[in-house]
């Protein structure tokens, strides 16, 4: 930190990461990411929840593939994806886990869109698209 013009301070980009840094953890110990952690060990310690999401992520990066060459769910292939889809619905664990995230990924897209605002600029909006995010 310096001073600067009509004796503001100013802060440095380490100073500035610093309070990133105190901010990270003020927000890690909101309710919304200490649920998201709990969910999030307890869909590791079920074993059979872990592997019914790890084919469910297998089989979405499957289909994302397919469309992306254009491809055509067969009959049987759309149904094996609804089944999937209810046994996902129907697992306690994995429920949990997925509100669980959406409301961490609610509270950090919340807070980073309050540093956008304050800061005067929106990067997500200039960044360039990729198939992996959103």
């Amino acid at each position: 930190m310096s001073l600067g013009e009509k004796g503001m301070v100013k802060l440095t980009g380490n100073s500035i990461l610093e309070k990133a840094r105190s901010f990270a953890k003020l927000l890690a110990e909101t309710r919304e990411l200490q649920r998201f952690y709990y969910a999030q060990e307890m869909l590791r310690q079920d074993r059979e929840a872990s592997a019914l999401l790890r084919n469910a992520m297998a089989k979405q990066r499957e289909i994302q593939a397919m469309r992306v060459k254009g491809g055509v769910f067969s009959a049987d292939r759309s149904a094996e994806i609804q089944r999937i889809q209810r046994e996902l619905e129907d697992n306690a664990v994995i429920s949990d886990w997925a509100r669980a995230r959406s409301e961490a990924v609610d509270l950090i897209q919340a807070t980073n869109q309050v540093i956008s605002n304050i800061a005067g600029v929106d990067l997500s909006q200039s960044a360039p698209r990729s198939g992996s995010c959103r």
